[in-house]
């Protein structure tokens, strides 16, 4: 049982798995890390899908490794190009948890982002959320500083209203049977068997972009 800032809570009937896609960007994924160091609650597990990354990723997990303390998962497959469908479906297969949360490698996650996602959980449901550009000028600083914590007064970044974390205006927001043009894989969560019944992801999908979309789907 965790309690939440309201002095409500939350009771995990559930085990939840954080996927993380990477490829050779080792400064991206340590501040995710660090990112996932600060959650108010942790995933059971966490699978590094890594579509073909250098040793140099590889020390950056194991590093990981040893402050976590639920288990790590490093998925790796050989490159032979952009293959992200596959290395997800490796990470969907390699994982005995029953909720999946995904995101992208050069995503920080905000402190309650796990939280957030279990708590609006529903059968039959998958989630979906958008994310705060951070300009490219800024990353140098933020690499530098291991900046993990921003808000909406943040310097570099855009789309500043997505930073606003307000709970309690979620209640505007309903299941819907229809597909949205928003849907973005590096803010998403699904139940592992629905995953599994639609066979995962297409591994036809593959170069950059609308696996997701097609997952949705």
């Amino acid at each position: 049982i965790h309690t939440l800032a309201n002095q409500k809570t939350i009771i995990l009937i559930m085990t939840v798995a954080l996927i993380i896609p990477t490829y050779n960007w080792c400064q991206a994924l340590e501040v995710i890390f660090l990112s996932v160091l600060n959650q108010s609650i942790f995933p059971d597990e966490i699978l590094i899908a890594d579509d073909g990354s250098d040793k140099n990723t590889k020390k950056v997990v194991e590093e990981f490794r040893e402050k976590f303390k639920n288990k790590v998962y490093h998925i790796w497959q050989e490159d032979k190009g952009f293959r992200k469908s596959k290395i997800l479906n490796k990470a969907l297969v390699a994982t005995s948890c029953d909720y999946i949360i995904q995101i992208d490698g050069d995503c920080i996650l905000h402190p309650n982002f796990i939280q957030d996602h279990i708590k609006f959980s529903e059968p039959n449901t998958f989630l979906y959320g958008s994310r705060v550009n951070i300009q490219k000028s800024q990353l140098k600083s933020i690499f530098e500083s291991k900046q993990v914590k921003f808000s909406a007064f943040s310097k570099g970044i855009k789309k500043r209203t997505r930073a606003l974390h307000i709970p309690f205006l979620s209640s505007r927001y309903r299941p819907l049977p229809d597909l949205s043009s928003k849907i973005r894989g590096c803010n998403f969560s699904y139940w592992r068997e629905d995953a599994l019944a639609i066979k995962g992801y297409d591994e036809f999908y593959t170069g950059w972009g609308r696996e997701d979309s097609d997952f949705a789907a």
